[in-house]
């Protein structure tokens, strides 16, 4: 695959135009066109020497190759640092930054618009983080995990928006409680009785496609696609997407049961992406294959 110069805005904070700095940065592979209000970049460079650049994202970097030793700028002189394999730089939307990068480094790149993360919330003007922090060599296994999904996810085949969107409020949660003057004491506690999950069943054996989304599920609870993320997890020790799969699964078993051998309308009727996704789900669920479900089944009947 021939790679690509990033489509991340690095932008001159002179000029208020792309920075030629960005084009030292060469992509791999690119969420471009499958979600809004976030973006994902996996790439490498050989330098990168940005001189007063800011983008107007919140941007993490995960380094996914070797440590390397950069300098970045700070109060007008530049300081040495080394940057530590599965550390993260993050920068807040807007923050000006000056570095001194000569060493080959691989990573993954994510920006998150500050409009989506808001929208996300919905929460009081005064409850409302006033201050983002950066933070260079961040050692953070949530966000180091999520992004790494993320990535996974969105390259190898992306099919499973609500997935990708757990991910995403998980990254918003840790973002605003590791990094952020956020007082999370001060957020509201919630309820998503169970009257909420018979309706989220219902919707998701009706609906067949995989592109059930988080906004879709939050409705039925009437609160924001974050709150509804974190209480639900909160509350049943389950994601969304971990809930979702399980009404799928749930179905597939019973179409099996009932004596449906179509694998592949199986995995259409309940919703998974293909065959193989299916099988590799259902296996996982009960420690056997479809196949040999059935297999099992039909011996038991013979018998």
């Amino acid at each position: 695959m021939e790679k690509q110069k990033t489509k991340i805005p690095f932008i001159g904070l002179n000029t208020n135009e792309r920075d030629i700095s960005a084009d030292s940065i060469k992509v791999e592979s690119t969420s471009e066109n499958k979600y809004s209000g976030f973006y994902l970049e996996r790439g490498n460079s050989n330098e990168f020497c940005p001189n007063n650049v800011f983008i107007p994202s919140h941007y993490f970097v995960l380094l996914t190759s070797d440590d390397f030793s950069w300098e970045y700028k700070y109060q007008n002189r530049f300081i040495s640092h080394t940057m530590k394999k599965g550390n993260l730089w993050i920068n807040p939307a807007g923050r000006v930054f000056s570095h001194r990068i000569g060493n080959y480094s691989e990573f993954v790149m994510f920006t998150l618009e500050p409009s989506f993360v808001y929208s996300s919330l919905q929460w009081e003007n005064d409850i409302l983080p006033k201050t983002f922090c950066y933070k260079y060599n961040a050692n953070s296994p949530q966000l180091r995990n999520i992004l790494l999904n993320l990535s996974l996810e969105l390259f190898n085949n992306g099919k499973d928006r609500l997935k990708v969107e757990n991910l995403v409020q998980d990254l918003i949660y840790y973002y605003l409680k590791d990094f952020s003057d956020i007082q999370l004491n001060r957020i509201k506690t919630y309820s998503i009785d169970r009257n909420v999950l018979y309706k989220i069943e219902e919707f998701v054996r009706d609906e067949n496609v995989e592109s059930i989304t988080l906004e879709q599920l939050s409705n039925f609870s009437g609160l924001s696609t974050f709150h509804f993320n974190r209480m639900f997890k909160k509350l049943y020790s389950l994601t969304p997407f971990q809930f979702v799969k399980l009404i799928r699964l749930k179905k597939s078993r019973e179409l099996l049961d009932s004596g449906e051998k179509n694998l592949s309308f199986i995995a259409y009727e309940c919703g998974f992406s293909d065959q193989a996704h299916f099988c590799r789900s259902f296996k996982e669920r009960y420690g056997v294959s479809p196949g040999n479900y059935l297999r099992k089944k039909l011996k038991i009947i013979i018998t």
